[in-house]
């Protein structure tokens, strides 16, 4: 009988973590066990998970690390095979495990399922999950991977359930702590090793949204983390498609690699001073990554690009952060 591992980081989510918990208990599937990874949380959360006498649920406390490293601590963890996520301030459909269960008897190695977003007024419906079905086998076996690099496929690693063999936690765990971008990387793992993906369109993850999580501060580091994973996106797919089908499949890096930028700059919601948006303006101008692209690849932009790269380049900050202000003509 299939055993799943559901794995909760946990970071000052005091608010929300028993609605995580009960979500997961209330399954119909009865065989799995939760592992709440304590990422060094300061409020009363991993108090909240003790009041829990329920055997399934296994608490590991740890210094903070971010969510990338806690949930690779989960896999650490993990007395199970099958594996999935679920942020502490999100919730799953009873079913999910049942349904899961299915594939992964028939020889699925990793599912991905829908998301739901519920919270800002959204009201939370439970939907009829009766979905279409895509398997990717033997000769598909690398679509999904394909999908990913292309963009065109949902990055987040909460919709993903998978076998653990497919992630090479030594390897994982030496990438640096990264805030952006750390649900691409996993996937990335997850899709460059697995011989049988389904998907299912099914909304069975209820992904809550809160003004903290619409929000997110203008960082330097912010964009570097975006870089990295590019990177990653590349070396991977020489390593897995060869350097002549990553050549096709990543003709538009430049392009995404030019929108990540933009955004990073004119779409990020919280910026405490301008003298900051000014520092974060002159570090990407400045970096060695920025320089390459705005180089090799400015002259084939867009006439907006254009503008708005050259504005990067030239430092012209004060023009980006009125820009910033009419960001939909951009998009």
């Amino acid at each position: 009988m299939i055993k799943f591992s559901v794995i909760v980081p946990l970071y000052n989510c005091e608010k929300y973590i028993q609605e995580c918990l009960n979500s997961i208990l209330a399954q119909t599937y009865p065989e799995f066990e939760i592992v709440v990874i304590n990422d060094g949380s300061t409020d009363h959360s991993s108090n909240l998970v003790n009041e829990y006498k329920d055997s399934r649920i296994k608490m590991y406390t740890q210094e903070n690390r971010g969510l990338f490293h806690a949930r690779l601590s989960g896999l650490r963890y993990a007395e199970n095979e099958i594996c999935l996520y679920v942020d502490a301030d999100d919730k799953i459909q009873p079913n999910l495990l049942s349904e899961l269960a299915k594939e992964f008897e028939n020889g699925a190695e990793c599912v991905v399922y829908g998301l739901q977003r519920f919270g800002l007024g959204e009201k939370l419906a439970i939907k009829n999950n009766e979905e279409k079905r895509l398997v990717f086998e033997e000769n598909d076996q690398r679509e999904p991977l394909r999908l990913l690099l292309r963009g065109k496929t949902i990055q987040s690693i909460v919709c993903k359930a998978f076998c653990k063999k497919l992630v090479d936690i030594e390897k994982l765990q030496k990438y640096p702590r990264i805030a952006i971008g750390e649900d691409a990387l996993h996937t990335l793992e997850l899709y460059s090793n697995t011989k049988k993906t389904i998907f299912l369109e099914g909304k069975y993850y209820l992904y809550r949204q809160t003004l903290d999580s619409m929000t997110h501060k203008l960082k330097f580091s912010n964009y570097k983390d975006n870089v990295y994973k590019f990177k990653k996106y590349q070396e991977t797919a020489i390593a897995v498609l060869g350097e002549a089908e990553t050549t096709q499949l990543l003709a538009d890096l430049p392009k995404r690699y030019f929108r990540m930028t933009i955004t990073t700059l004119l779409n990020s919601r919280y910026v405490a001073t301008k003298e900051e948006y000014k520092k974060v303006v002159l570090l990407i101008s400045d970096d060695v990554d920025f320089q390459k692209y705005f180089q090799n690849y400015f002259k084939i932009c867009k006439l907006h690009y254009r503008f708005i790269i050259g504005c990067i380049a030239k430092k012209r900050w004060k023009t980006l952060k009125f820009l910033r202000g009419i960001i939909g003509v951009f998009k």
